[in-house]
């Protein structure tokens, strides 16, 4: 801001000269010594040299009571609020900077919270793995044992099964209880045909399949519907060892003929599968030649003999059911009222 000059109007006679006037706020004081030195050239032009001297001695004495006066009040009223503005200003950068601290405390602090969180889902990991790492070699062990002695170690479903015709799955046939299938939604005349995504065209093959696991493992079973059903394998094969199924039907109180004739599945397939092939018919409806009869009322059966025995548990006057696989291996049912 240009510097500001105060001019001081002289007298013939000696008297106090006018009051300096008071700067706007916030303007600087000017220099005393240029001001005082700009004074007296006036005063000796006015008055003449011969009272130079005693002008300038009046003018200096008076000046220095205005500036020591009104000057310095001014001086000070004007410097106060400068000084006062200095000290928001500073107080305000000061508090910018704790801020900018704080921001910057604060993004340490998230900086020191992210990586504290990483170090946790790290150790959690790392934990998790190991514990992986842990329950796979307990796994293997006890696979080795299952493998060295798969009669007794590997795991079994407690069911018996049926091969179905052609390599197309098994069928349970019965499913004991306390054991593996029982405590699972498998049911009697489900057919299986896959494990794990794994194909199981017949007994034979899930028996190699359970080779492959042991007791405590979730299985996928996969029926021929489609529909999966998970099972989890808790029986070991020795506890049911000694569980048979008699494959004998034991003959009842009535003798029929069943109509039907045709030979053992088992026999024509050493005895890989079950059920009765079927290569004639008396009756006007049910299976054709070539059709599988596998139940006749509550037994499954697989040779002719089988037939008669279950025929020969209804009496006169009831209905029998007999279910078959037709040409495409799909289920079906007829009736036949016994008189």
């Amino acid at each position: 801001m240009p510097e500001q000059v105060a001019t001081v109007q002289g007298t013939s006679e000696a008297s106090q000269p006018e009051s300096i006037p008071t700067r706007p706020i916030g303007e600087q004081s000017p220099d005393v010594a240029p001001f005082l030195q700009t004074s007296a050239e006036l005063h000796e032009k006015k008055l003449g040299h011969e009272h130079a001297n005693a002008r300038r001695a009046m003018y200096i004495a008076g000046a220095v009571v205005a500036l020591g006066g009104v000057g310095g009040g001014a001086y000070y009223v004007s410097q106060q609020p400068v000084a006062s503005q200095t000290e928001k200003v500073a107080k305000k950068t000061s508090s910018e900077a704790d801020s900018t601290d704080t921001d910057a405390g604060s993004v340490e602090d998230l900086d020191d919270s992210a990586s504290s969180a990483d170090e946790v889902a790290s150790s959690s990991q790392a934990q998790q793995q190991a514990a992986a790492d842990k329950a796979a070699k307990v796994r293997a062990k006890k696979l080795a044992k299952v493998q060295a002695d798969p009669d007794n170690k590997s795991p079994w479903f407690g069911m018996v099964t049926g091969d179905m015709p052609y390599d197309s799955g098994i069928m349970i046939y019965e499913i004991f209880p306390g054991y593996t299938a029982s405590q699972s939604e498998l049911e009697p005349e489900m057919i299986i045909t896959e494990m794990d995504g794994e194909e199981i065209a017949d007994t034979a093959a899930m028996k190699q399949f359970l080779t492959r696991h042991i007791v405590g493992d979730t299985i996928t079973c996969t029926l021929k519907d489609g529909t999966k059903i998970k099972v989890k394998l808790t029986t070991p094969r020795s506890k049911i060892n000694n569980v048979t199924y008699s494959e004998k039907i034991p003959a009842g109180n009535y003798r029929y003929s069943s109509g039907f004739s045709g030979a053992s599945l088992g026999d024509m397939n050493e005895d890989k599968e079950m059920g009765f092939y079927v290569t004639g018919n008396t009756y006007d409806s049910g299976p054709v030649s070539g059709d599988i009869i596998f139940k006749v009322g509550k037994y499954f059966v697989s040779s002719n003999q089988d037939i008669e025995n279950a025929f020969s548990h209804s009496g006169p006057g009831s209905t029998l059911t007999i279910k078959y696989f037709d040409s495409d291996n799909e289920i079906q049912t007829m009736s036949i009222d016994l008189s």
